[in-house]
């Protein structure tokens, strides 16, 4: 029972570690960023995501990934829904 509760408890975590927005963005930042203003679902939140992270060369703030999290969270993204539950 109790590798089971650890197993559940850890599965979140793996899948966040490995998701495809942990993996270097072949596209700029700037690319990125015109994607995400022009609607582009995974664009939001990979902008978001290098917000709220301070990878690639992009400066940590807080604020701008929350922002680009609800963007792609409110068109129905999960990654983005299941970011800001742990924010």
């Amino acid at each position: 029972m109790m590798k089971f509760k650890i197993k559940k408890l850890l599965y979140p975590l793996i899948i966040l570690t490995f998701s495809p927005a942990t993996l270097v963005f072949a596209e700029s930042f700037e690319a990125l960023l015109e994607k995400a203003n022009n609607g582009d679902v995974k664009a939001q939140y990979q902008v978001g995501y290098l917000y709220s992270s301070g990878n690639q060369g992009v400066s940590f703030d807080e604020e701008k990934g929350v922002f680009w999290f609800k963007k792609a969270a409110d068109q129905g993204y999960e990654l983005a829904q299941q970011q800001l539950a742990v924010l």
